[in-house]
């Protein structure tokens, strides 16, 4: 209960127009924050693979536009290398939990920016917890 109401503190408000994409494991970082969205009445969207493929991920986005996903450090980097994110699917995501693992690819953040035009760098001076979180928001 805790942990949901700090979602919607510290994090963001949802509503059942939202989606959290499950391309990590359930039962690790995309569960737990399936809860707040459960709690909303959000979708829960359960790639048909299983897993986490940048490709499919494009094609969940454009289908499913208010989305938020839990990735890994090397999830980022395979879905960044490959190229597979389209506009419509950049204007679709609306947040990315990044943690559950170190960040041992120090241009993860410097190859977000290429892709989403506002990020606040304050999420990233320190490591409070185990996992960061970028609201993507553009400038009116």
């Amino acid at each position: 209960m805790v942990m949901t109401l700090s979602y919607f503190a510290d994090l963001e408000s949802l509503s059942n127009s939202d989606c959290i994409i499950h391309s990590a494991p359930l039962s690790h970082g995309s569960g737990i924050y399936g809860i707040p969205h459960l709690a909303k009445a959000a979708n829960q969207v359960i790639p048909e693979s299983g897993g986490f493929d940048p490709l499919e991920t494009n094609e969940l986005l454009v289908k499913w536009p208010s989305s938020g996903f839990f990735f890994a450090p090397t999830m980022i980097v395979r879905l960044l290398a490959s190229g597979a994110i389209s506009e419509v699917a950049r204007a679709h995501l609306r947040t990315i939990i990044y943690g559950g693992g170190a960040d041992v690819y120090p241009g993860s953040i410097s190859s977000i920016r290429c892709f989403w035009s506002t990020i606040d760098p304050n999420l990233w001076a320190g490591r409070v917890t185990n996992d960061h979180y970028l609201p993507f928001q553009t400038n009116a």
